[in-house]
């Protein structure tokens, strides 16, 4: 369902920008790349800043088209600091994505992409300082800790966005995204605003 409503749309799009798909023909048949990027990430009431750096992989469906699925391992740091207040994740990520590539000169492509990235969050920490200054710490993944609410440790989410290949190396990225199910029972969907480099090799 997802390649067939990604397919119909980008053809659509490509239309529109009256541009030629990259396939094979052009060496872009596949790619392997590193990844860094930023993440602005959303708990619904806080929120966070992530780093995550990994290496995807991307291969052609066929070199007729140029449909692409790219997966990877990624590890994510997530990290926020108030008065009183730390929060500290470790999360790694495995990207599951589909694109269609557009050639937009012979140096230049752009990918639109949808996916559904796996998420296993293998650390987490929270430290609170109390009223005379002393500090405490409390496992999110801890039944003991959280009273039994403990949070999840695997999460599926979604994500769309876009990939700009630049020369031979170059990539560019950004993307939105969101967890399809909760960190805790009593809720706590994640939400990430994306921007990234990479750099093929």
């Amino acid at each position: 369902m997802f390649v067939t409503i990604f397919a119909i749309s980008n053809t659509a799009f490509g239309q529109f920008m009256n541009t030629s798909s990259a396939g094979s023909s052009r060496g872009f048949d596949s790619w392997k790349a590193f990844v860094f990027e930023y993440n602005s990430l959303d708990f619904e009431d806080d929120g966070a800043n992530g780093i995550t750096v990994g290496i995807n992989k991307a291969k052609n469906f066929n070199s007729n088209t140029a449909l692409y699925f790219e997966y990877g391992f990624n590890l994510q740091y997530a990290f926020e600091k108030a008065d009183d207040y730390k929060f500290n994740m470790l999360t790694a990520k495995v990207p599951l994505n589909f694109y269609y590539a557009f050639e937009i000169d012979d140096n230049n492509v752009i990918a639109p992409f949808i996916g559904l990235p796996l998420n296993i969050h293998l650390l987490g920490k929270m430290t609170y300082e109390d009223y005379y200054g002393e500090s405490f710490d409390i496992n999110p993944f801890d039944s003991d800790d959280m009273n039994g609410d403990e949070w999840t440790r695997f999460q599926i989410g979604w994500n769309v966005g876009v990939r700009a290949f630049l020369g031979e190396k170059f990539i560019g990225t950004v993307s939105y995204g969101a967890s399809i199910n909760d960190l805790a029972d009593n809720g706590g969907q994640i939400k990430a605003f994306t921007v990234g480099v990479g750099f093929r090799f």
